[in-house]
């Protein structure tokens, strides 16, 4: 049986309201590598399956809370490519979201691992999205899957095997147990206590009825809709790029001030939110932030699987039309704290409290009508060293990070992800209807925030 978190991912995609994550790379081949043929990819997806364990299994019982994990025997790699026609587009940011936007949707089919390579050939570059289901995977296991691809692009062959034997490998167990994140009694019962406590007295004890800091004023979009009306929504998608420079800008005036980019693009999406949302009952936004455990638990950057956290940071509308400064940066380096303190503690992780849980899929069905505990995510997977030290492998010029939108938790998700002196990219997904805007554009709102975004790093000094 999996752990509560695991379970968590499982039933979620049971019910239909979350599909595939997709990482993507654009690659540079050489001239020689037909990137129109399946072919060309079984020695790249055979290094990754070699690599991983968890990307010959398949999930069993989904529909139970005793869901497991089983390997299968073989993989026929061609059901694990899907290459898509180009188009005569010069706009190549484009055809890559309409890509996205695509496969986000989709579902697996029953008995086949749940990952594919969406190959979608370009003018001078190849575009590879790995799209798998969470159920496998955290974010960081697409960059452990680009990894092993470009190193096993360098494999040489003449036995293109199309099915191949999967490997004999163990398991790691479950990242959320009781030894790796402990919860301390206080941790445990204090959202159980304080709902039967005056808010005053609550708070004066330090004690709250939630992990999440939302209270009434805050902003948190549309309620979560039923379990019906869930599964005929469809996620959206905004991509955007902030070019090299104004990058490391932002990079160079955060690490003067003894902050981190993922704080910094909290505060600038708060910053964004407090200009647009324009109705004043909202006095705070609650963010929700991704936390990579794997250094603080001795895993390898490189293994694939379910080893995330996350924390939540709350936002006061404030000053929000002014420029960035100096009370600004205060609040970027308290961000940048918390989020350094919560990636390095194991003891009182939220993940943890899963545990505690009688029935992870109960709750998770209970929040369907409820509203919800974020005003937004933010995922920042990091940069990626796209150039190989090895003579012959394609280099990695760009990369891509995206799931569907949230519906049973903030309405916006930010999805952040870069190369090693290349742009940043992001995708922002939302469901249809989840930021409760009404009759305004819900596209022209994001592009709205984005811009909010893209100036403040933009005059960052």
């Amino acid at each position: 049986m999996q752990g509560p978190n695991e379970q968590r991912t499982i039933i979620r995609e049971h019910a239909g309201v979350y599909h595939g994550i997709i990482i993507g790379a654009t690659y540079q081949f050489e001239k020689n590598f037909n990137v129109h043929v399946p072919e060309s990819f079984y020695n790249a997806l055979h290094q990754c399956i070699q690599d991983h364990p968890f990307f010959s299994v398949v999930v069993e019982d989904m529909h139970t809370d005793k869901s497991y994990y089983r390997s299968v025997p073989e993989i026929t790699l061609r059901n694990h490519v899907d290459i898509v026609a180009s188009e005569a587009d010069n706009d190549e940011s484009a055809t890559i979201k309409r890509t996205l936007e695509e496969h986000l949707q989709g579902t697996w089919s029953p008995g086949i691992p749940p990952w594919k390579i969406i190959v979608l050939p370009l003018q001078e570059t190849c575009f590879i999205g790995f799209c798998f289901s969470h159920t496998i995977g955290d974010g960081p296991t697409g960059l452990a899957f680009h990894r092993s691809f470009q190193r096993g692009c360098g494999r040489r062959s003449d036995d293109l095997r199309g099915v191949i034997q999967c490997p004999i490998l163990r398991f790691p167990g479950p990242f959320d147990t009781p030894e790796r994140l402990p919860i301390s009694w206080g941790y445990l019962l204090s959202p159980f206590i304080a709902q039967f406590l005056p808010a005053i007295l609550a708070k004066s004890l330090g004690m709250k009825a939630s992990v999440s800091p939302v209270d009434s004023s805050t902003w948190l979009g549309a309620k979560i809709p039923s379990i019906e009306e869930a599964s005929y929504v469809s996620s959206r998608l905004t991509l955007r790029e902030v070019q090299p420079q104004i990058l490391l800008n932002a990079l160079q005036q955060a690490r003067k001030r003894d902050a981190k980019f993922t704080g910094l693009f909290v505060h600038c999406v708060g910053r964004a939110l407090s200009q647009l949302v324009t109705d004043r009952k909202f006095t705070n936004f609650v963010n929700q932030t991704a936390i990579n455990m794997r250094g603080s638990i001795g895993i390898p950057q490189d293994e694939a699987g379910e080893y995330v956290s996350g924390t939540y940071i709350r936002y006061d509308r404030h000053k929000s039309e002014t420029d960035f400064d100096e009370e600004d940066w205060k609040e970027v380096r308290i961000h940048t704290l918390h989020l350094a303190e919560c990636a390095s503690r194991l003891e009182d992780q939220a993940i943890g409290l899963l545990r505690y849980v009688s029935s992870v899929r109960k709750w998770m069905m209970e929040k369907f009508s409820q509203s919800r505990d974020g005003s937004y995510e933010v995922s920042n997977i990091g940069a990626v060293h796209g150039a190989s030290a090895e003579t012959g492998l394609p280099q990695q010029t760009k990369f891509v990070f995206a799931q569907p939108g949230h519906v049973l938790s903030a309405p916006l998700a930010f999805n952040l992800v870069s190369v090693k002196g290349g742009p940043l990219v992001y995708t922002v997904t939302w469901q249809a209807g989840a930021l409760g805007i009404g009759d305004h554009s819900e596209e022209d709102f994001v592009a709205q925030v984005c811009a909010l975004i893209e100036m403040d790093l933009q005059n960052l000094a």
